[in-house]
């Protein structure tokens, strides 16, 4: 899954790293309010938003979008591609 939120002033990043990400099986920070996530197969895409709502300041949005790890493309730093290439592995 992909987590981002925009128009994020007063976000908590650190709530958002205990409470939200730290559901998640494994994730990866990829830009000041993006990640990436190992889920796992039984948290869907609503779990995730309703975990980020409770934490988000009144004006910011969040989007959270499955990742189709059989079909990706991007100019990432090879932390990433390794962490990525790794979860891939696992399924």
């Amino acid at each position: 899954m992909h987590i981002m939120v925009v128009n994020y002033e007063n976000l908590d990043i650190e709530a958002v790293q205990k409470r939200v990400l730290n559901e998640a099986l494994e994730w990866f920070r990829i830009a000041p309010t993006s990640w990436i996530i190992d889920s796992g197969e039984e948290k869907k895409s609503q779990f995730w938003i309703d975990r980020m709502n409770v934490l988000l300041p009144e004006t910011a949005k969040v989007i959270v979008v499955a990742i189709n790890p059989e079909d990706h493309q991007g100019l990432m730093v090879s932390k990433f591609w390794t962490w990525f290439n790794a979860r891939r592995e696992k399924t």
